[in-house]
């Protein structure tokens, strides 16, 4: 089966999902910046993969970088844009009180 898809697209996909991903491994009690790293970390992960799934393995790096700068974008407005405004993420989001005992951070006193 030959997966014919935009890298751009796959990037804005990944982008819309990664903030519930942060939110399902991170505490609503973690710092910002544990999330913020979280995210940029993901975003990496998913510039190298958006790359090399879309061009069958070849990797380059210029394109990682702009792969990865969009899915951090994408995610950090999708976060405050969407998903914090409609309770899905944020510390009081329904992703941070269903995982309220997973994730990386500072456990709830």
């Amino acid at each position: 089966m030959d997966l014919n898809i935009d890298p751009q697209v796959l990037s804005y996909i990944l982008g819309i999902v990664f903030p519930i991903i942060v939110g399902i491994v991170t505490k609503a009690t973690a710092p910002a910046w544990v999330k913020a790293l979280t995210l940029t970390v993901l975003s990496t992960i998913g510039g190298f993969l958006s790359q090399a799934i879309t061009e069958n393995g070849h990797v380059d790096l210029k394109r990682v970088f702009v792969s990865t700068v969009t899915v951090f974008v994408v995610g950090v407005a999708t976060h405050f844009g969407l998903w914090k405004p409609s309770e899905v993420t944020g510390s009081t989001g329904k992703v941070q009180t269903k995982t309220a005992d997973f994730g990386v951070g500072k456990p709830s006193a």
